[in-house]
């Protein structure tokens, strides 16, 4: 099986706009406390880090202990550090009982997600394989708005239609029944197959997309090497491809883009 995505700019109602996005809005304002609660753990243990070294020096060294540490999301019972768990901590926090649980938990997964790729790249540097040290990653900007996932199995999927929930205290604030946000799942997709629903603000929320995540079946390729199809970009002519399969060649001209190139560059 393979996932796919496919992305559709939403058609909104005025009160379907408001709700999303006031939820992106307070979705914004939680990854912010997650990264704030992340940053100042890594912070912090970066300090204390040379004072590890020097008292064990056996176990660990400064550079592997400031590019290891960040503050978990994980929600295990068995954890035994729970005040050093980001869920636990940005539950907390007022935006969280607005948003549904499941949007809240993916909000904060993401900073956790962020902090691992960003120690990846951090790797990659102290081995040399980067020319420039990574920056940690940044808040989003105070007027911003941030994405709204939804998994699967939280959502209501009926006649072709997929239903996102709200938390009760959002709904009891703006008098909300919980099916405002109902919106037609593409034709060529079957309920069944659904992963993952995400609503995505472009532009700061001036326009919003939603994206369905699903499975499809992976489909066995018969590749003949024989037939291989070459493209050789270029300025004026923008590709030159050959296809070896219909023996055809075609060129796309490039003087159009080429002009716009020119026209921004001299008014810029």
């Amino acid at each position: 099986m393979v996932i796919r995505t496919v992305s559709n700019y939403l058609r909104l109602s005025q009160r379907q706009y408001h709700i999303i996005d006031t939820l992106a809005y307070h979705s914004k304002n939680l990854y912010n406390v997650a990264l704030y609660n992340t940053r100042q753990h890594y912070f912090e243990y970066c300090e204390n880090a040379p004072i590890f070294q020097t008292v064990r020096p056996d176990i660990a060294a400064n550079v592997t202990i400031c590019i290891g540490s960040f503050l978990p999301y994980t929600r295990k019972k068995d954890f035994p550090y729970k005040d050093l768990s980001n869920y636990v901590q940005s539950r907390q926090n007022e935006n969280y009982p607005l948003l549904h649980s499941d949007v809240a938990q993916q909000t904060i997964r993401s900073v956790e997600e962020a902090y691992t790729s960003y120690f990846a790249l951090l790797r990659m540097y102290h081995c040399g394989e980067l020319s420039s040290q990574p920056r940690p990653p940044r808040y989003l900007d105070k007027n911003g708005r941030y994405k709204l996932a939804f998994p699967a199995s939280h959502i209501t999927m009926r006649n072709g239609h997929v239903t996102h929930g709200m938390s009760r205290i959002f709904k009891k604030q703006h008098g909300l029944t919980g099916e405002e946000l109902t919106f037609k799942i593409p034709p060529h997709i079957q309920p069944h197959q659904i992963r993952e629903v995400t609503i995505v603000p472009h532009h700061n929320g001036k326009v919003y997309t939603i994206e369905f995540a699903y499975t499809v079946p992976l489909q066995p390729t018969h590749l003949n090497p024989d037939h291989y199809l070459a493209i050789d970009l270029g300025v004026t002519n923008f590709a030159t491809i050959v296809d070896t399969a219909t023996g055809t060649a075609s060129i796309i001209d490039g003087t159009y883009l080429k002009s716009i190139n020119r026209w921004y560059n001299k008014e810029n």
